[in-house]
């Protein structure tokens, strides 16, 4: 049950060329509505009122995809979610062929939040990073193509671009020297730590570490020595929101998009899970995200502080490994006669 009030939620975004407003999007979705008779998917509102997930043999109730107007910082969105019947698993469908798939087809949903970043593009937050489910042929992503092929049939969502995308990979290694040299990056955030990452060298072999990452942290030297190429990246950080001290812990991806889980965010207001999740994502994705990015770029010192980092890195697993030689020397056995 990938969706956006689930107590964990995962963002792709993507882009895709439309001059279509959000107003005549939501006009084609709400023509588009789930249909149990024909187990097609369908759109309808993100509301979690008797949605019905999980039952088989059931429809979701008829609701509405929402336009929700701009606040100053999250711009005028499209909020729906598009239901889809799962079908059964292969061993069961295997083991009982004369079972009526109305027994065994269970409801589910996956959301999208939609905005307009120019006139002739759309953009998309889907709430899973899951091909199987973002890249399904009946899917919520390839619904909205053929809506937008109403006015355009050339059309069609590119998976590669992202109105979010961080401005470069650097960003991360950026994070974590920030962590170490000075956590407030800007009077309203404050980092906490990065509690884990991810690099990927030169021949494409990924190395994920986990459980805490630092410059004492040889393998993470390794990685910034030999200019791998970092992210995603675990991070937590604090952000001061008026009088309230908002904590978040996520997963970032270059494309801008993450995942959060419910507790790893702590607000001084108290909200129910949908709420919650809904403020969560739509902060990150609108404002706390970019501001990060922005600040990033406009730091102009960064090629000089990334040799600084790298040449760093370079010395101190040299000074470590002399040592661990020294050590090891030390203990070497002696030679029988």
């Amino acid at each position: 049950m990938p969706t956006i009030s689930a107590s964990s939620v995962k963002v792709q975004p993507v882009m895709s060329s439309s001059k279509m407003s959000l107003s005549e999007i939501r006009q084609e979705m709400m023509v588009r509505r789930p249909d149990l008779s024909a187990h097609a998917g369908g759109w309808a509102s993100n509301d979690d009122a008797q949605s019905n997930i999980g039952l088989p043999n059931v429809a979701p109730p008829v609701s509405d995809p929402e336009i929700v107007q701009s606040n100053g910082v999250v711009p005028e969105t499209l909020r729906a979610r598009f239901y889809y019947w799962k079908p059964a698993p292969a061993g069961l469908q295997q083991q009982q062929s004369n079972l009526s798939q109305h027994l065994v087809r269970r409801l589910d949903a996956i959301d999208v939040i939609l905005h307009k970043p120019d006139a002739d593009h759309v953009s998309i937050l889907v709430t899973s990073r899951s091909a199987v489910l973002t890249h399904r042929k009946d899917g919520a992503v390839v619904s909205l193509q053929k809506i937008f092929q109403t006015k355009d049939s050339a059309v069609k969502v590119d998976w590669r671009s992202s109105a979010f995308e961080l401005s470069s990979a650097d960003v991360f290694l950026w994070l974590a020297v920030r962590v170490r040299d000075n956590a407030q990056i800007a009077p309203e955030l404050r980092l906490d730590s990065v509690l884990g990452i991810s690099g990927t060298d030169s021949f494409d072999r990924v190395a994920d570490l986990r459980s805490g990452v630092d410059f004492t942290r040889p393998n993470f030297l390794t990685a910034v020595a030999e200019s791998d190429t970092l992210g995603p990246i675990e991070l937590s950080f604090v952000h001061t929101y008026g009088s309230e001290q908002r904590t978040y812990s996520l997963k970032l991806w270059l494309d801008g998009g993450f995942s959060i889980y419910d507790s790893g965010l702590h607000f001084g207001a108290v909200l129910d899970l949908r709420d919650k999740m809904i403020l969560a994502t739509t902060e990150l994705a609108f404002r706390l995200i970019p501001r990060m990015n922005e600040l990033f770029k406009q730091y102009q010192a960064w090629p000089q502080k990334k040799f600084d980092v790298i040449e760093a890195a370079m010395e101190e697993l040299e000074d470590r490994y002399k040592g661990l030689r020294a050590a090891l020397n030390s203990r070497k056995p002696k030679s029988r006669p």
